[in-house]
């Protein structure tokens, strides 16, 4: 790497539905001074609006256009979403290292942070925000995550996993990077 040259992140915080992965993004992203990036922003929550896979895409387009923005500005940035299954985080790492070899100077690593939770736990935390999943929305998401345990060998230039028991935010001292 040239020495003028500077190191920019892509830190990728995913996991179950209601797990904590949103207000651990947000907690990081501050920190760190990460443009934060949510899909399901553009979606509110509390409107009554099913979430469904067309709205999903669409809302993903629009963290893509994000990202290629933070990208072409050489901002690093953090992205806040579920990707519960393998091939889901696949297709956002094959686009971020594409993206990153049309703009060589950016020099991104990518960072996973999976954030675990139990079902149970997972369970709790839906009851008490605005716009619930149903149960079995929320044990669709948990089982992709059983059946599927995320690792560094997806392709994560580092990866941490955060364990979240529920009883307050975990302490991310250690993956402030």
């Amino acid at each position: 790497m040239d020495k003028n040259s500077k190191l920019y992140a892509a830190v990728l915080v995913f996991g179950p539905m209601c797990s904590g992965k949103s207000e651990i993004s947000k907690k990081i992203a501050e920190k760190k001074g990460l443009a934060y990036i949510n899909p399901d922003a553009f979606w509110n929550r509390g409107s009554g609006e099913e979430f469904t896979r067309d709205l999903g895409n669409m809302n993903f387009s629009r963290a893509y256009g994000q990202m290629i923005y933070c990208i072409q500005s050489g901002k690093s940035f953090l992205l806040d979403s579920a990707l519960k299954r393998k091939i889901d985080r696949q297709e956002v790492l094959t686009i971020l290292r594409d993206m990153d070899s049309f703009v060589p100077e950016y020099n991104f690593r990518i960072i996973g942070i999976y954030v675990a939770s139990t079902l149970d736990i997972c369970l709790k935390r839906n009851k008490l925000r605005p716009g619930q999943q149903s149960e079995e929305k929320i044990k669709e998401y948990h089982n992709y995550f059983e059946k599927e345990i995320p690792s560094k060998s997806e392709g994560f230039d580092e990866f941490y996993t955060i364990i979240n028991n529920g009883k307050g935010l975990p302490d991310l001292g250690k993956y402030l990077f």
